[in-house]
């Protein structure tokens, strides 16, 4: 055993046990809670991805990326689904019948076991910090990131950029919303390159400063929590995380220490940080004054909807049957305006609640459920493979930084991938995927941009 191992057990248990009590709070509180065989069956599956938790905290195969995926299993599905079923209280209306809970647990169990299964028999080499690059393409791309970025800011309407997320809904119109949302990762992927190459240079210029307080300006209008939704505020600090502590290799403590802090701010910071969506006037300090009422009502809350909504989806599947991978194949083609496509799939969420009756349908909807509707259980164990094959090709030294000239790039994959997580995770694909798949469609182009100027550079070396 590494010596950092007891430490990282210590913070474990120390993190199990704070859960314990905080369940024991919530189970004492004004829903009181019944135990049945389907409690039973979640408090199982708890147990089991608890399991995973040490798994994916000791073992070195794993990184900073899925101790996000582990944690979302853990907490956000099982956690809160247990003490919602044992209470039988839920975020939103209850349409689903309570067998319907043995479903949900198989789908998320299927997913995370050939997740852990496939990243486990794919050794990949870890990230190295001596793999960054110092490449002057990536920060003139860098800086056309940041021009296109600020246009968006421009034709969206600088008074919706800067107003608080309960005025710009008002304010905004589809297309201004998209121009945002392009807005926001380009400007995403200009800050990460920034940050990457100020912190690679052992003679940090004016130029490299320049363009990352550039970039860093524009990502605290883009990603600050009253004009932005809370999801973008932690992509933000989280990938600021992944490059200024360089965890692309994170050791036993350092993943323990993540999976604690995200929990931390799940349960405790989140909250609070909901009002600033109304302003900064509006900040509501009444969720540390009145703890124990706040608390109770938070917990049982819309942020913590991921069991409701994947048992609304068994539901679904039940009366409709699967919808044959269109959520996953119209996802893919996000870039593709509506106007051209005026058949392209609305959010997963949207397409499930309306069929079940709900008012309000704009709701999450997990990966794995994605995965179950597109093909059923099937399609859960093809794309929990298919998941962790990509997330393997693109944070490995061994795969993308084949050649000195595009070395580094994994990096920027790496960090945009555990910022982007959350959102990745609890969906719904169709509705969020606008929210980081420029990122990713900025980040192909500058990885395109490199290989050509490395095979001209291979061409003339040659001759």
């Amino acid at each position: 055993m590494r010596k950092s191992h007891p430490i990282a057990l210590l913070v474990l248990l120390s993190l199990f046990g704070c859960t314990t009590l905080l369940y024991a709070f919530i189970s004492s509180g004004r829903f009181p809670t019944t135990y049945s065989l389907h409690t039973i069956a979640v408090a199982a599956s708890l147990l089991y991805s608890s399991a995973l938790v040490i798994y994916f905290v000791i073992s070195r195969r794993f990184a900073l990326i899925d101790v996000l995926i582990i944690y979302f299993i853990f907490f956000s599905v099982f956690f809160s689904g247990l003490y919602q079923i044992a209470s039988n209280f839920f975020p939103w209306p209850q349409v689903h019948d309570a067998d319907d809970a043995y479903s949900v647990v198989l789908v998320y169990l299927i997913f995370i076991t050939v997740y852990a299964l496939t990243r486990t028999m794919h050794r990949t080499t870890p990230l190295a910090e001596r793999d960054l690059f110092s490449s002057r393409t990536a920060s003139r791309y860098g800086w056309l990131l940041i021009v296109f970025s600020f246009m968006c800011i421009f034709a969206a309407g600088p008074s919706l950029v800067f107003s608080a997320r309960s005025e710009a809904a008002s304010l905004g119109t589809s297309g201004s919303e998209q121009l945002i949302l392009i807005g926001k990762s380009l400007g995403f992927t200009a800050y990460v390159i920034a940050l990457l190459r100020f912190k690679n240079r052992k003679r940090r210029s004016w130029g490299s400063l320049w363009f990352l307080v550039a970039s860093l300006a524009l990502g605290v209008v883009w990603f600050n929590p009253v004009t932005s939704p809370r999801f973008h505020f932690l992509a933000f600090l989280i990938a600021t995380a992944t490059v200024a502590l360089s965890l692309w290799n994170p050791g036993s403590v350092a993943k323990s220490i993540v999976l604690s802090a995200v929990a931390l701010a799940n349960y405790v910071v989140f909250g609070p940080l909901k009002s600033l969506g109304a302003g900064l006037t509006n900040f509501d300090l009444s969720f540390f004054q009145n703890f124990e009422s706040e608390f109770a009502s938070y917990v049982y809350g819309v942020d913590f909807d991921a069991m409701q909504v994947s048992l609304n989806g068994i539901r679904f599947m039940e009366i409709n049957g699967p919808i044959y991978l269109r959520n996953i194949i119209d996802a893919g083609l996000f870039f593709v305006p509506r106007e051209l496509y005026p058949g392209k799939s609305l959010g997963t969420g949207i397409i499930v609640h309306e069929q079940l009756g709900y008012f309000y349908t704009n709701l999450s909807f997990p990966l794995p459920m994605e995965l179950y509707l597109g093909g059923g259980m099937i399609g859960v164990i093809i794309g929990s493979y298919l998941v962790a094959r990509i997330f393997t090709y693109y944070t490995s030294a061994s795969k993308i930084n084949s050649k000195a000239s595009v070395a580094g790039i994994s990096h920027i994959y790496y960090a945009l991938l555990a910022g982007y997580m959350p959102i990745i995770l609890r969906g719904s694909l169709n509705a969020v995927i606008a929210q980081f798949g420029f990122s990713f469609l900025a980040l192909a182009g500058l990885q395109l941009l490199m290989r050509l100027e490395s095979a001209k550079v291979d061409t003339k070396g040659t001759t």
